[in-house]
């Protein structure tokens, strides 16, 4: 069915292309699969999968995602056990402009035999201003030694280090 009777059977309205990497684990013991770029485009009345493209769409994002392997912090760490997004670039278009966002996330993996634990360490929030990244926000986050217990949030609303921190009442 057709929205309208002066659409054809071509016409689209939004598309989402995503492309995916594989990443080794434990040597080449395990292969996994990650979204590393998404792209979503919507498109104009009378556009086909084939005329809306980055520059044509009326609208179109794209996101990039980089992925570090992580070990665990425990001591000993060993071997990295599982892949995990620190960095995300949004951007308006295919080429760096003004108004990007991006995002850099530090974390903590607490793993031994018994316990899996990924904690959020430090996020850092930018924006991409005259052709520079500049940071807008910024979030940290520490634990108790197992991890399992937060102790304090700290949250910057610009770049200057004059931070809000809240810690838990008892602590």
């Amino acid at each position: 069915m057709k929205p309208a009777p002066t659409e054809s059977a071509t016409d689209v309205r939004s598309i989402d292309r995503t492309t995916w990497e594989g990443r080794s684990l434990f040597g080449t013991a395990i292969k996994t699969y990650h979204a590393t770029i998404s792209e979503h485009f919507t498109c104009a009345n009378g556009q086909t999968e084939a005329t809306c493209t980055p520059s044509a769409a009326p609208a179109y994002t794209r996101t990039i995602s980089t992925l570090t392997a992580l070990a665990s912090t425990t001591p000993g760490g060993g071997s990295p056990l599982l892949w995990q997004t620190t960095a995300s670039l949004l951007q308006a278009g295919t080429a760096a402009a003004d108004g990007d966002r991006q995002t850099i996330s530090t974390f903590a993996l607490n793993a031994d035999g018994a316990t899996y634990r990924l904690r959020p360490l430090m996020t850092t929030l930018q924006s991409r201003v005259l052709g520079t990244m500049s940071t807008f926000g910024k979030t940290a986050k520490t634990w108790d030694a197992t991890y399992r217990i937060p102790l304090t949030d700290e949250v910057w609303v610009d770049n200057v280090d004059g931070e809000s921190i809240d810690r838990p009442v008892g602590l």
